[in-house]
């Protein structure tokens, strides 16, 4: 896909045990996709939601990283998983499979660099050191090829959702990350869990223009 001069790639999902299997999978046996490098300077994905609670989406995303060698960089924008209750869950989540597969492809040559999203808040510098990637803090200005990009998780961007704005708020203090990341892991899942229930339950109840960017916000960003 050409734009403005450089290639790029977007994979973007809000339903990983349906769309990522999905749209990875249409990727991978996709006949023109085999006959092809994905070579372009820069490939960008976001909001895959990756969990061991979805096999195949974990497959289709560790065949996705072998496709991506000779890529000269990657960006994750965000909600690479599902939730994430701190850099010493990989193994309990089921999630090293991932890990292994982001290191693979550094070791490659390709640069990754990391911005966290809102389930995935926790990823810190010893994931990024284990797995190669460089932690990008939101919002960022990156030169691509010669255009300056303002990358950006979005979730921030939903400014009509108070609720969301509001837990955001809390979960980005130091002080709560701290006294979260100092509780047992069990503990830390169980919380996870229950915020992931309780986020699920609310979306219930609000409308998608609710949940959705402010435009405003967009053009202001």
């Amino acid at each position: 896909m050409q734009e403005t001069g450089w290639e790029y790639a977007i994979v973007h999902s809000h339903d990983p045990a349906q769309l990522l299997a999905k749209r990875l999978a249409a990727l991978l046996t996709n006949t023109v996709f085999h006959t092809m490098d994905i070579t372009g300077p820069v490939v960008l994905i976001s909001d895959l939601h990756l969990t061991a609670e979805d096999p195949s989406g974990l497959e289709c995303f560790e065949a996705f990283t072998r496709h991506l060698h000779g890529v000269d960089q990657l960006y994750i924008l965000g909600d690479l998983f599902e939730y994430w209750v701190g850099d010493d869950s990989a193994e309990a989540l089921g999630l090293t499979g991932v890990c292994t597969a982001l290191k693979r492809l550094h070791e490659s040559g390709t640069q990754i660099t990391l911005m966290t999203g809102n389930r995935d808040f926790l990823l810190g510098q010893d994931f990024c050191k284990s797995t190669g990637c460089h932690l990008l803090q939101e919002p960022a200005e990156e030169e691509i090829s010669g255009h300056l990009i303002l990358l950006q998780h979005g979730d921030k961007l939903c400014t009509d959702d108070i609720n969301h704005q509001q837990h955001r708020a809390i979960v980005d203090q130091p002080s709560w990350r701290e006294t979260f990341l100092n509780k047992s892991f069990s503990q830390r899942q169980s919380l996870a869990q229950a915020g992931r229930s309780q986020s699920e339950a609310g979306k219930r109840y609000k409308s998608a223009d609710i949940m959705d960017v402010n435009h405003a916000a967009v053009e202001n960003a």
